[in-house]
């Protein structure tokens, strides 16, 4: 929890202060598995500075482990149309990884992330589309080396 405190500080200090600020929520499953996201950005006609908290459950009978990733990242807008956009988020973080499987344990890693995110925006303040996060370890082979999951996500400026 200090951890999250002291990243989002970092971002919103780095962050424009007259640039609104976006909040988006995501939910995705991977092979029955739930798989929760939080993004906060700070929005601007070019890009932005925000992090990311993703969390995914484990389903050891599938030898899915459960998933922590703490990540910043800088926010790249691609396409930002009139009723449609489309955004990259290449970033570092934290990630901590169930192996899954009978006898697994978790490895605590860094490696660097990137998102995709394509959005439909429903309204002038937010939008609904598909998130794809993949994030890759750099440093324990007992742990996987790259992971992606897809997922639907609500985004909304406040």
């Amino acid at each position: 929890m200090k951890i999250m405190i002291c990243l989002t500080s970092i971002l919103m200090f780095y962050s424009q202060a007259n640039a609104s600020k976006l909040l988006g929520v995501g939910l995705g499953f991977n092979r029955g598995v739930l798989n929760l996201g939080v993004t906060i950005d700070s929005d601007s006609t070019t890009g932005s500075v925000g992090g990311h908290l993703f969390v995914q459950s484990a389903k050891t009978s599938v030898g899915i482990g459960q998933v922590t990733s703490l990540a910043a990242h800088i926010k790249i807008n691609i396409v930002d149309q009139h009723k449609f956009s489309a955004e990259l988020n290449p970033g570092f973080g934290l990630h901590m990884i169930d192996t899954g499987g009978a006898g697994s344990s978790v490895k605590n890693t860094v490696g660097p992330t990137i998102r995709m995110r394509f959005a439909y925006k429903i309204s002038s303040r937010s939008s609904l589309g598909l998130d794809r996060l993949e994030i890759w370890n750099w440093f324990d082979e007992a742990a996987t080396n790259s992971a992606t999951y897809t997922g639907a996500v609500f985004v909304t400026e406040f």
